[in-house]
């Protein structure tokens, strides 16, 4: 039931809509999830990056 005709002739196009728009839904969910830690993973890699740069330029100026 993998062609457009089969799934025509047999009345059964909702159905395969339906079951693709759950896939469709998971992988929505998933692909959301892995953006927002991402997203954390990244933020907190930058804010180390920039925190340890403005602790070196602090030193810097206190111990001149």
């Amino acid at each position: 039931m993998s062609t457009i005709r089969t799934a025509q002739a047999f009345g059964t196009q909702s159905m395969l809509a339906s079951l693709y728009d759950v896939a469709i839904q998971k992988a929505y969910t998933a692909d959301c999830q892995g953006a927002v830690a991402s997203g954390i993973g990244l933020s907190c890699f930058f804010f180390s990056l920039y925190a340890a740069y403005g602790l070196g330029e602090l030193c810097a100026l206190l111990f001149r």
